[in-house]
């Protein structure tokens, strides 16, 4: 499961995760967010903000 030590970015992470396409692991979940709060133009998402 997602683990839950608190910190913002683990939130996010966990709240943006259930958001995901079936299959996605966590580690997926994790790049995906990381890209997207970096803002990049290629990412599928535009919510980081």
């Amino acid at each position: 499961m997602l683990p839950s030590d608190g910190t913002p970015r683990s939130r996010y992470v966990e709240i943006h995760a259930k958001n995901a396409p079936p299959g996605i692991s966590y580690a997926d979940a994790c790049a995906l967010v990381s890209v997207t709060m970096m803002g990049d133009p290629k990412s599928p998402s535009d919510s980081a903000a």
